[in-house]
């Protein structure tokens, strides 16, 4: 054989070594990685794009209730919160709602991370009512897709349920009003959200209500993992059985852990009356053994994957 012609053959068996390795060698998945930030808040990150959903790090204290007192966010407990959950950068920032206790920080963990404030003319509202602070806003719309990295997040409006729902009362409903200045009686929901969430390596659908709502019933399909709000609850078998089952979420991870009179560390560590975390996961171990409910630890990762690609424990 002449030169030409072994050259040729290393060649070749160089490529087919190559290609060889190429077929056995697997491609690295990573897990979507969430940390729960307290009450509401979501850090969700695949190592490259963060979102945060309701990121709330400041508390109103009695006093803010009772005298109709501003009540204004803290810098350093934001920058405190974000460093402990380690973030320190993120791409977007989502309210599930407009109460100021989920959505007092907004403008500045905006300022923090650099990331764009999504929502509507509510929180836009909310986060422009301090001028000193330089935020970027971008106004989402109902069921809607937003591309960010490699997540597409979907909003979707929803109703706030009834703080009473035996008397269908609902306090202090609607927008949140123009001159708002952070005062008790300017409490409003402003727009509802819920969102779903979908990434190449999982799909997430994050709903701060206990209720699911049937008009919004096509927005879980079929997801990886469900974070879902615990507080205000129609009932325990709306929660369980009208919820959590239909939907049938290999995962859930409850969320909304306050109590509205008083939003304190401990109450975020869910000693708090009505939440019923023990009664809800032995319900629904009784009712659907392969739904894992797990009660979320304030900055601990939780991995999300699809099944069959790893586990979802952290």
């Amino acid at each position: 054989m002449c030169v030409l012609g072994r050259v040729r053959m290393v060649l070749l068996l160089v490529l087919l070594e190559l290609g060889v390795l190429c077929a056995v060698t697997p491609i690295a998945s990573h897990a979507i990685e969430v940390r729960w930030l307290g009450v509401a808040g979501l850090s969700i990150s695949d190592g490259e794009t963060t979102l945060l959903i309701d990121p709330a790090f400041t508390k109103p204290s009695i006093k803010h209730w009772i005298f109709n007192s501003e009540f204004r966010s803290d810098p350093e407990r934001v920058k405190s919160g974000l460093l402990r959950a380690e973030v320190r950068g993120a791409q977007a920032i989502f309210a599930s709602h407009c109460h100021f206790d989920h959505a007092v920080d907004v403008a500045r963990v905006s300022e923090f991370t650099g990331a764009v404030i999504y929502g509507g003319a509510s929180l836009r509202t909310i986060a422009q009512a301090d001028p000193s602070l330089q935020v970027k806003f971008s106004e989402i719309k109902d069921r809607q897709g937003l591309r960010i990295g490699k997540f597409t997040l979907t909003p979707y409006r929803r109703d706030h349920p009834p703080i009473f729902h035996l008397s269908a009362f609902k306090f202090l409903p609607g927008e949140v009003p123009d001159d708002f200045h952070f005062r008790f009686f300017e409490y409003h929901e402003g727009e509802v959200w819920g969102f779903r969430i979908e990434h190449p390596e999982a799909s997430l659908l994050v709903d701060q209500s206990s209720h699911f709502f049937d008009e919004n019933a096509g927005f879980a399909g079929k997801i990886d993992a469900y974070f879902v709000g615990v507080a205000n609850k129609v009932s325990l078998n709306d929660l369980v059985e009208n919820n959590i089952i239909r939907i049938r979420p290999p995962l859930v991870v409850p969320l909304h852990f306050d109590f509205f009179v008083l939003q304190s560390d401990f109450l975020e560590r869910m000693k708090m009356p009505g939440m019923q975390l023990d009664v809800i996961q032995k319900t629904l171990r009784k009712a659907a053994e392969d739904i894992e409910f797990r009660v979320p630890e304030r900055n601990r990762v939780i991995e999300i994957r699809k099944p069959g690609v790893g586990s979802s424990k952290s």
